[in-house]
């Protein structure tokens, strides 16, 4: 498998990292999917701006 480290910029960015998961355990039958709209929270403006505070950038 090939991994790609792309930092999350846009809307469509984080829909695609909040979704990442179910791409890698879609064959798991004991994995559940956990609530979109919990997960979308998460990542919203509002929450990034806090963690911003303490944004560093792996070099």
């Amino acid at each position: 498998m090939n991994v790609k480290i792309k930092e999350v910029k846009t809307k469509a960015d984080i829909k695609a990292f909040i979704n990442l998961p179910r791409k890698i355990y879609r064959n798991d039958p004991l994995w559940v999917l956990p609530i979109w709209n919990d997960e979308n929270k998460l990542y919203t403006e509002k929450h990034i701006k806090t963690y911003r505070v303490y944004e560093k950038e792996l070099g």
